[in-house]
């Protein structure tokens, strides 16, 4: 018979010893608050185990994609139980860097697992002259060269590029020549 949340769950804190000690010796109330104690146990485990809960790292899997929704990441169900932990603990590094280059690479290496070369084609200046040429190249496109490897859906990468990038930009995809 199943008698808490967590079949066999010890509770850390009885709620008998929590009594007066006049209520203690009343064998109905030790009694009754014992059968609260199945009960209660796992939400006491859960609170006594708050802070491995909001790890990435350690969370439960099925908690992982709640903890994923306090950053604003959207989890991937075809990824890697460590590749979706790892996109989780670099959210905040991936929203201060999002819409660079270097937010770019750290997406696409937490999903490919290698390193990535991005070309974005642009630049930056600034100019009192409104005639000043422009900066950078006349491309409109993100070229990302990645490293093959298993795993690595080219499909899944344009997307997860294309939601990287600013919306007037093209995306382009290729894998790295082997050196």
């Amino acid at each position: 018979m199943k008698r808490g949340l967590i079949e066999d769950l010890p509770s850390t804190r009885p709620i008998a010893s929590q009594l007066p000690a006049m209520l203690q010796a009343d064998d109905f109330c030790v009694r009754f608050t014992q059968g609260l104690d199945p009960v209660l146990a796992s939400v006491l485990s859960t609170m006594d185990n708050i802070d491995a809960y909001l790890d990435p790292w350690l969370t439960p899997r099925d908690f992982l994609g709640w903890l994923a929704g306090w950053f604003g990441v959207e989890l991937d169900a075809t990824w890697a139980e460590e590749q979706r932990r790892g996109l989780v603990a670099n959210a905040l590094e991936l929203g201060r860097w999002r819409g660079t280059v270097a937010g770019l690479s750290l997406l696409v290496q937490l999903y490919t697992g290698e390193g990535v070369e991005i070309d974005d084609g642009g630049g930056v200046a600034a100019s009192d002259d409104p005639d000043a040429r422009l900066p950078g190249r006349a491309t409109r496109q993100v070229t990302v060269r990645y490293r093959p490897r298993d795993g690595v859906d080219p499909a899944r990468l344009i997307r997860l590029v294309r939601d990287a990038v600013p919306a007037h930009l093209s995306v382009r995809c290729e894998p790295a020549a082997a050196r």
